[in-house]
């Protein structure tokens, strides 16, 4: 119940903030917006979108190679396809981990799915929180660009500080109980990859590469759609830093937050806010689109829960 209360609020909030930003800019400048819009502009956005997922697929795909599994491509980005849906509708991201639970249904084990799932995730917010920096510190400012630098190095010191903890078989039993022997093999797993598939991390780094690139993309095209003209290097920049303070768990998905940071950001490049606020709406509503669209698919899998937590 004081889940249910908390998701409750976070949407609020979301919605909160973001009519306090359509507040701020001016409904009748919002319109007048939205009357400049392209439509013709809203295939290739869909295109972009759809790039972007493919990519996601891609380094899935990827990652199962050298554990000799010939699952097909199409496949695993439907499971990427379900883990961004979710995502869209469960609070704090947990909608992603679901590509554990389908990758595991392609013969891997939950360890195995694990590893393939964090180091895809691992790779695309390294090259995200990277980015992110470079962007605050051209457009914003170089303390900024600091802050975040302290922020994620001392993530990333945690991380390894856990990851040496985990190799305790006590704390590691003691942690977990009869799931010890999924991390186990989880790291395992990604030993692996770091000892001996060195190359295979490169591709998934430029798969994650076009993963943002292709986001970035999206953007741009909006941008166009409305109007607006700035570089797509500029484009990719801030809206990478858009897309990781979008992360922070105060609304579902980053709503309302994603929408006010982008307004915000784009201003540096001299960017009018109230078009940029409408290209992220068409986004957000192209995005649930989509969701709405693989809901029917996700309804029909077979879900297995039990059997998975048990295994």
């Amino acid at each position: 119940m004081k889940q249910k209360t908390a998701n409750l609020l976070k949407l609020l909030l979301g919605i909160a903030i973001l009519s306090l930003l359509v507040y701020s800019l001016g409904l009748n400048h919002l319109y007048d917006a939205f009357l400049g819009l392209n439509p013709l502009c809203l295939p290739a956005i869909i295109c972009a979108i759809v790039l972007s997922l493919l990519a996601g697929g891609l380094s899935l795909k990827i990652l199962t190679i050298p554990l000799n599994r010939a699952v097909p491509f199409l496949r695993l980005t439907k499971y990427y396809v379900y883990g961004w849906t979710l995502r869209s509708f469960l609070p704090a991201n947990i909608g992603e981990f679901s590509i554990i639970y389908f990758l595991s249904r392609e013969d891997l084990s939950a360890g195995s799915s694990a590893a393939v799932f964090l180091i895809e995730k691992i790779m695309t917010s390294l090259i995200g929180v990277t980015l992110c920096i470079l962007s605050l510190y051209i457009f914003v400012s170089g303390p900024a660009a600091l802050k975040v630098f302290l922020y994620a190095a001392a993530g990333t010191i945690f991380l390894i500080f856990l990851l040496v903890a985990l190799r305790n078989e006590r704390f590691l039993k003691k942690l977990l109980g009869r799931y010890d022997a999924h991390l186990k093999e989880c790291l395992a797993t990604a030993l692996l990859y770091l000892k001996s598939r060195k190359f295979i991390l490169v591709l998934c780094f430029l798969s994650g590469l076009l993963k943002w690139a292709s986001s970035a993309l999206r953007i741009y095209l909006a941008f166009i759609a409305f109007g607006l003209r700035a570089s797509f290097a500029d484009v990719l920049l801030i809206s990478t830093a858009v897309s990781i303070v979008a992360l922070i768990p105060l609304s579902p998905n980053g709503l309302g937050i994603r929408e006010a940071t982008a307004a915000f950001l784009f201003q540096k490049i001299l960017l009018s806010p109230e078009k940029v606020t409408g290209a992220y709406l068409v986004l957000l509503a192209l995005t649930y689109a989509g969701n709405l669209l693989s809901l029917p698919f996700l309804a029909r899998e077979k879900w297995d829960i039990k059997s998975f937590l048990s295994a």
